[in-house]
């Protein structure tokens, strides 16, 4: 779908990360992120239904649609 997606595993985020061909170094953020109330999301979702706040893979992957409810806390650089 079209929102900002997070996951509770970080290996999971590792694998959308890209290393940096200078330093090797890879980075990731942790958020605080609102999820309110979630549903089951799918591909084609453009916003959360009524009634909803995020979207979710029932497992470790969740979704945001709106910048607010998202917040960038650390950034983390790794090897």
């Amino acid at each position: 779908g079209k929102g900002v997606y997070f996951s509770t595993r970080v290996m999971e985020s590792h694998k959308y990360t890209e290393e940096d061909k200078t330093t090797r170094e890879r980075t990731l953020f942790v958020c605080l992120v609102l999820l309110g109330k979630s549903t089951l999301g799918h591909a084609h979702m453009l916003t959360c239904p009524s009634g909803y706040h995020s979207t979710t893979n029932k497992d470790s992957i969740y979704a945001v649609f709106r910048d607010a409810q998202a917040y960038a806390q650390y950034l983390i650089y790794y090897k």
